[in-house]
């Protein structure tokens, strides 16, 4: 509840569009609102670009649920200096006169819909820290009210951003991993673990490194067993691979055409 209260301060003092890339990760969700599909970037396209779209789109498809699909794109109304010193906008002249309407209506329901994510991922990291050390509520609590105070988390939290999500999905990945190392011969351990594997790699690029942290795990849970071994990996890496796999290698393509670009 202290999180919570926080967190809607945060985002009740924050100006909209000024939390690290808000206005680029709100405008990814319109885009998929308006055209219901994601969008694909060409090199030698000259059309408008939604520069998050390096991202897999598990965020932005639930994020586009909040949003308007009938009005012009935010990144096409608002006025970006990127020039030197600090980035400046410039907001739309119509949304000032109520600032609940229109995209601010929007963008403050993702905000709100962010912060729960991560508050969620605070009671997370409380399960974790008790999975790891069993009947340590003070050091879980501890643990937990330490991470909800953290003011860029806060911060973070209570903006537009896939970091939220991926937070909370990343924790509970690895309270699955914990529980897979305690019970691995149990097939729902293995299923359930491959889906929130893929779960997570289509939050965010940057969670496939726990593919080799998971084969690590599988590793050593089954480093007598060769059969279990090859079961484990064929079942967690193939279900996070079926889950997941598509939005890795869309940002992965999306990425080696920017690379293209840029040279």
């Amino acid at each position: 509840m202290l999180f919570l209260s926080l967190g809607l301060c945060y985002s009740y003092y924050t100006p909209l569009w000024n939390p690290p890339d808000e206005e680029r990760h709100f405008a990814y969700c319109e885009y998929i609102a308006q055209n219901h599909k994601l969008p694909y970037l060409k090199a030698d396209e000259d059309s408008f670009h939604i520069a998050q779209a390096i991202h897999p789109p598990l965020y932005y498809l639930i994020g586009a649920l909040f949003c308007q699909g009938d009005q012009e794109l935010l990144l096409k109304k608002i006025i970006v200096n990127d020039g030197p010193g600090f980035d400046t906008l410039g907001h739309p002249k119509e949304e000032n006169v109520f600032p609940y309407a229109g995209k601010a209506r929007s963008a403050h329901l993702l905000r709100l819909f962010s912060l729960i994510f991560s508050a969620v991922n605070v009671y997370f990291i409380y399960l974790l820290v008790t999975n790891i050390f069993p009947g340590e509520i003070i050091l879980a609590s501890t643990t937990a009210l330490l991470a909800a105070m953290n003011p860029q988390f806060l911060h973070i939290s209570a903006s537009i951003s896939n970091e939220n999500l991926s937070t909370v999905l990343s924790t509970l990945y690895l309270i699955a991993l914990l529980c897979y190392l305690k019970n691995s011969v149990k097939i729902t351990h293995h299923i359930t673990t491959g889906f929130l594997l893929g779960c997570c790699l289509l939050s965010k690029f940057s969670t496939i490194i726990f593919l080799p942290v998971t084969v690590c795990v599988i590793a050593w849970v089954s480093r007598r067993d060769r059969t279990n071994l090859i079961i484990s990996l064929f079942v967690i890496l193939g279900l996070g691979a079926l889950v997941g796999g598509g939005g890795i290698f869309e940002t992965g393509c999306f990425s080696m055409t920017q690379c293209s670009r840029r040279q």
